[in-house]
């Protein structure tokens, strides 16, 4: 089954994004100059089998919407519905940081055991998916603060 999300650019303050998006919700919103977005965009292509076409949809235009107000000062909440395909150690790490607070930073208490019990499996995994994993925790990293 061909799953479509449709791909644009928008401009923020920061400099422009790209933003996937099917009906269902946003999938891939990444700096344009982000040497790992063609990684990405492959992946989403090669692993989760999405078709990739330009254009706007209502997903994108609210996430277009959310990130103005954001960069405004006028919002903290994004409500852009999200669709991110994943492993359930990827979707365990993104509900985690979905609870830390707007302007806060999160503490490392219950993370440690987190990865350590996903490590050896990463360890072991091919190359490719080292990298996946680990790119994770790094990104991962530097929205939870560590108290050790």
């Amino acid at each position: 089954m061909i799953r479509l999300l449709l791909r644009d650019t928008i401009e923020t303050q920061l400099g422009p994004m790209i933003a996937m998006a099917s009906g269902e919700g946003l999938s891939l919103l990444e700096f344009a100059d982000r040497p790992a977005l063609a990684s990405e965009v492959d992946e989403l292509q090669r692993r989760y089998g999405y078709m990739i076409e330009p254009g706007r949809n209502a997903v994108l235009d609210q996430i277009e919407s959310e990130l103005a107000a954001y960069f405004a000062g006028e919002l903290t909440v994004f409500e852009t519905p999200l669709v991110l395909p994943g492993n359930a150690f990827q979707n365990e790490v993104w509900e985690r940081l979905r609870e830390i607070p707007y302007g806060q930073t999160g503490a490392m208490e219950g993370w440690h055991a987190l990865w350590a019990a996903r490590m050896p499996a990463v360890l072991s995994a091919p190359p490719m998916a080292r990298t996946a994993s680990l790119s994770w925790f790094r990104a991962t990293e530097s929205s939870v603060r560590m108290d050790r």
